[in-house]
């Protein structure tokens, strides 16, 4: 059986959205360094073939940072940072410094390619790394970043208690993640939504669970939003590819999550929130 690192490598290593796949969208022309900008890699209306792997796109990216608070200087680690589109827009449109982890060696290899192509290495840089195990400093940074990427984790509280260390007093932790906001009725609906899990190796909790958890660790919640309408709109376009015939990159996983994904936003299981959290304890986080 696979562990959960493998297999979340295995999902990312043939995903639809990777450095190969937006370089043959961008064209061999343009795709040498000094010719793109992160615009080229973050932006595309006709195929969504872009460097951000998450619903919203750069919309949300821009909407998330001003309401974190991020702005010039601002020290950033964007904790499960893919393929590093989030981390390069926050440093060329807002003026951050940002780190990005990444626990999967393809989307770490390709971040890296990505980042020294726009010429935005010495903004950004990404590591390869467990955010839960790898060397951070502490009391360095000003806000936590994570975009559809939490859900990999399966303890929460732990994930805080490690933001918690390492934000300075007054930090923000500012995510947008997927989340249960119903229980499933009946064996149909919840065997969609443990294949969902399976799909994307993902632990979904209901909100009360992400609160809680941050709570226990320091954090004073300051902002809930809802988002699930911008992934309904995201799944809907997803699909709309794959029927156009238009999704030659897409695997079956991949395309099996986008129709589970949409029955359980139908059914009021699944949904997309913005969270966040301020460290308001002085000493960042509990013995535990």
């Amino acid at each position: 059986m696979q562990s959960e690192a493998s297999r979340i490598e295995s999902i990312y290593a043939t995903h639809p959205l990777r450095a190969e796949t937006i370089l043959a969208r961008v064209g061999p022309a343009k795709a040498l360094p000094g010719l793109l900008c992160e615009a080229d890699l973050a932006i595309d209306k006709a195929s969504n073939v872009t460097d951000q792997n998450h619903p919203g796109g750069v919309s949300s990216v821009r909407e998330l940072a001003r309401a974190a608070g991020v702005g010039p200087g601002c020290r950033v680690l964007d904790v499960g940072c893919g393929l590093g589109g989030p981390a390069r827009l926050l440093a060329e449109e807002f003026g951050a410094v940002v780190d990005g982890i990444e626990l999967t060696a393809t989307r770490y290899h390709d971040a890296v390619r990505l980042t020294q192509l726009v010429g935005l290495d010495r903004r950004v840089h990404i590591r390869r790394g467990d955010f839960l195990a790898i060397d951070l400093a502490a009391r360095h940074y000003d806000v936590v970043w994570g975009q559809a990427a939490w859900v990999h984790f399966s303890d929460l509280r732990a994930v805080f208690a490690r933001c918690a260390e390492i934000l300075q007093p007054g930090g923000r932790v500012a995510l947008e993640e997927a989340y249960l906001r119903g229980q499933p009725q009946g064996p149909d609906v919840a065997r969609r939504l443990r294949e969902l899990e399976e799909c994307w190796a993902a632990h979904l909790n209901k909100l009360d669970v992400w609160v809680r958890a941050a709570e226990s660790e320091g954090f004073t919640l300051t902002c809930s939003v809802d988002l699930t309408s911008i992934l309904l709109e995201e799944l809907l376009a997803l699909q709309e590819t794959v029927a156009r015939g238009q999704a030659e990159t897409v695997n079956t996983n991949e395309a099996r999550s986008w129709d589970l994904a949409h029955q359980l936003v139908q059914d009021g299981i699944l949904g997309y929130l913005r969270l966040l959290a301020r460290l308001t304890t002085a000493s960042g986080g509990s013995n535990r």
